[in-house]
């Protein structure tokens, strides 16, 4: 604690507290990146100052800074003389953001392992899985797209570490366009939700060995199965990214 100067030590003297919302700069950031998450803002959709401010009932100062810090996040793609934009991944794209998740959430599968405290979330990545099964019953794809999501949600927040979901976030982010495109495969359903079933038994053991792989091969297997359900590209099968995904994703379930 810092000391109080001599000059301010009279009696019934207590240190302030600042206390203040976060700048309307960071607001705007948050809402635009929600909008993206949910799909109302989507991808290749080209975004202006003036819209984005009109939208979010702003000024178009706040909008700047949060467009940005977007940018930088790789959320929206900006080009001299194109304007601003919506991240629509490419296929090539799809298979470096699924490379990159199946290391990071199996590093955070790895960390939640270690963390005494993990059982809590455990027990909710349970009903989740419960909750996914019923909704694959009733092929309730908009709830299972929903349930998936707050899964891997679980696994970051039980590694306790948040420079772990800082990284994840954005990348998960750009893959948004896709998320449901594997939900129309009942088949393709009923894996993951056996693949999820795994995971949440290892957890629960706490090797972390084990668990970060289990991750790592059912996101690489979700990345082989979208490249394949959104089709072949010769043009990209030399790619490192596509031919890691795919190798690895080819040694799961189908």
């Amino acid at each position: 604690m810092l000391p109080i100067p001599e000059s301010l030590q009279t009696e019934g003297f207590t240190s302030p507290r600042i206390l203040r919302e976060p700048p309307l700069y960071y607001r705007a950031y948050c809402a635009i990146k929600q909008e993206i998450a949910r799909g109302n803002l989507k991808p290749g959709q080209r975004l202006t100052d003036k819209d984005l401010a009109e939208y979010l009932g702003i000024s178009r100062t706040p909008v700047r800074e949060a467009v940005k810090l977007l940018i930088k996040e790789g959320l929206l793609v900006s080009e001299p003389n194109k304007g601003v934009w919506v991240f629509a991944p490419s296929a090539r794209d799809l298979a470096q953001i699924y490379v990159l998740r199946a290391e990071l959430e199996g590093l955070a599968a790895a960390l939640m392992a270690c963390n005494n405290d993990r059982l809590a979330i455990v027990d909710r990545m349970e009903r989740i899985v419960s909750e996914a099964a019923s909704a694959a019953r009733e092929t309730a794809i908009e709830k299972l797209v929903e349930l998936n999501s707050e899964f891997h949600d679980c696994i970051v927040t039980g590694s306790a570490n948040e420079q772990l979901r800082e990284l994840l976030e954005p990348l998960r982010l750009r893959a948004v366009a896709y998320r449901y495109v594997s939900y129309r495969d009942p088949l393709r359903v009923e894996v993951s939700i056996t693949e999820h079933r795994e995971i949440v038994g290892l957890l629960r053991g706490g090797d972390p060995r084990h668990c970060q792989e289990a991750v790592r091969r059912h996101i690489y297997a979700a990345g082989w199965r979208l490249l394949a359900a959104l089709g072949g590209n010769e043009e990209i099968s030399g790619d490192p990214a596509v031919k890691l995904c795919t190798t690895r994703g080819q040694g799961s379930r189908p």
